[in-house]
């Protein structure tokens, strides 16, 4: 308890799933955390959860690939909570498609709350972290950052490669780098988490038929008797490197996956 005690923090996507592990989490450590998502319902009952156990949340919808939200954002938890500390660059969006079969409004989409929202993010958040005296911020990256599906069998191949969703999260990777590496003067770190496979909603009904070839896939390369990861396991390295124990790490990639990129 009280890892992140005294610390601010925004998190992306935290409606649920991973999102919602990470602004629990943190709010469970000691840090007053600004939750965002674009369902509001889903995200006040998040945030109602949060707050029985303890912690010290406040939901805002948000839209991660609109500058203008992010803006707001930053400005309200200034105004809320007194400062910024701590970015999770959480917000996603996925889609089954290719670059054969290219669809501009996908793409724009993919790629506006992935890569933009973390530009976005980390162009608003600098600011305010100068005026604390440092800061974390946490990029969500991907193993698909580094791995995509192989197109060797038909099921596969079939059910198709997320190009967008891939691009955009090799991107946040090489954004990462270059972000910690401008920042470090400033004290602000810059990392990311490359999840595997967890059991979140998103994935749920792909894993309710073991036969699907995909999940077949993906357990052939999980090599933890414990299989598909759970959020909190990915939340907690979030909490580490929001926490003063990560004042050495910057721009890096650790995954969090089970073993996946192993091979």
């Amino acid at each position: 308890m009280n890892r992140l005690k005294g610390k601010v923090a925004i998190v992306t996507g935290a409606a649920r799933g991973m999102g919602e592990a990470y602004a629990r989490l943190m709010a469970l450590e000691g840090a007053r955390v600004m939750m965002t998502d674009l369902r509001a319902e889903v995200l006040e009952a998040a945030a109602a959860n949060i707050r029985s156990l303890g912690g010290d949340v406040t939901p805002l919808v948000c839209d991660a690939s609109d500058i203008d939200h992010w803006r707001e954002l930053t400005a309200k938890t200034v105004e809320t909570y007194g400062g910024l500390n701590v970015l999770v660059n959480n917000a996603g969006f996925a889609t089954a498609t290719s670059c054969e079969n290219f669809d501009q409004a996908l793409w724009d989409k993919c790629l506006g709350v992935i890569l933009y929202g973390t530009v976005y993010g980390i162009h608003c958040a600098v600011p305010e972290m100068r005026k604390a005296g440092g800061g974390s911020i946490i990029n969500v990256a991907s193993m698909t950052s580094f791995s995509a599906f192989p197109n060797t069998e038909t099921p596969i191949r079939e059910y198709g490669v997320d190009s967008p969703y891939c691009a955009a999260k090799g991107a946040v990777v090489s954004l990462t780098r270059a972000a910690a590496w401008q920042y470090a003067p400033d004290n602000i770190r810059v990392n990311a988490i490359a999840p595997g496979i967890i059991d979140t909603p998103i994935i749920a009904d792909l894993m309710e038929n073991p036969e699907n070839p995909i999940v077949k896939f993906w357990r052939s390369r999980l090599y933890l008797p414990s299989g598909f990861g759970q959020a909190d396991e990915v939340a907690w390295m979030g909490v580490f490197l929001a926490s003063d124990e990560a004042s050495h790490v910057t721009g890096v990639t650790i995954p969090v996956d089970g073993g996946y990129l192993t091979v």
